[in-house]
């Protein structure tokens, strides 16, 4: 991978360093796992609403690493890195790097990936849609003459940035005008999005939201259509929407029913012969 815009001169000196004056015998620094933390855009474990179980539709991934010295005499200055595709990877002493802060022991970092991935010979005309799936983001720490020996603990997320196929079926059974002011919506229950799959859907009552549920909170008859029944409807003509979003928090296209609720039964008004009169 072409080295980022962010690599700097201190890290070449320091492989160069490593490389002349320890030779293979490198030190290796204390494991990444016990103080590697992420962000919501980076971290399937935070439990966001960004990345919910790792998913996002951002390609510009925010990471967030917390180091401890390897011994009291050497520092952290940073981490080289590679992204890959295909799982866990080594990272290569020439690799590109983020240069630690030097006022703390946290530094955040915001990747472009999207950068990143044109930057690869034949990539130039990639689209967004063409990064979508798992990546593996791959760090290695490195100080002032020491370059871990090993890749630390690679973490994975998803990107996708497609949204889910419009609900199907959604219906409430009735349509025409009643006075009862109660419905039951359902829809077709099939796989609406491929990659990271449908989280919630959104149901609106003219033109507001008024629920989030997931496939878990509501009855389903057998297995083939979620349901739930909607009480205390206004008088007039109301309109229902339902949308789909998946966990990488793509919201699909609104699909509506509408819902006549008529409570003013017709009256009979007699205005001839008058109350009380014969009629020959």
């Amino acid at each position: 991978m072409k080295p980022s815009r962010t690599t700097k001169l201190g890290v070449l000196l320091a492989a160069l360093v490593a490389a002349c004056l320890l030779g293979s015998a490198v030190p290796a620094w204390a494991a990444l796992g016990d103080t590697w933390s992420g962000t919501s855009e980076s971290n399937p474990n935070t439990g966001t609403a960004a990345w919910r179980q790792g998913w996002g539709n951002s390609l510009t991934p925010e990471v967030t690493i917390s180091s401890y010295p390897s011994d009291p005499d050497t520092a952290t200055m940073g981490f080289l890195y590679t992204f890959t595709r295909t799982g866990p990877s080594d990272v290569p002493t020439d690799s590109s790097s983020v240069t630690w802060d030097p006022s703390g022991l946290m530094l955040s970092h915001t990747f472009d990936l999207y950068d990143l991935y044109r930057d690869i010979p034949g990539n130039a005309s990639a689209q967004p849609k063409d990064l979508e799936g798992w990546w593996w983001m791959n760090p290695r720490f490195f100080a002032q003459s020491r370059i871990s020996t090993d890749t630390n603990p690679s973490f994975s997320f998803g990107i996708d940035v497609t949204p889910p196929n419009p609900v199907e079926g959604f219906s409430t059974g009735v349509v025409v005008p009643t006075p009862a002011p109660r419905r039951t919506i359902r829809w077709w229950n099939k796989q609406y999005d491929a990659l990271s799959g449908v989280w919630f859907y959104h149901l609106y009552l003219n033109g507001q939201e008024f629920r989030t549920v997931s496939l878990d909170q509501i009855p389903t008859w057998m297995g083939y259509f979620p349901y739930m029944t909607l009480e205390d409807l206004p008088p007039g003509v109301n309109t229902i929407g339902i949308t789909a979003e998946d966990r990488a928090t793509n919201v699909s296209a609104m699909k509506t029913v509408t819902a006549i609720v008529d409570p003013d039964y017709p009256g009979v008004y007699v205005s001839s012969p008058a109350q009380g009169a014969w009629v020959q």
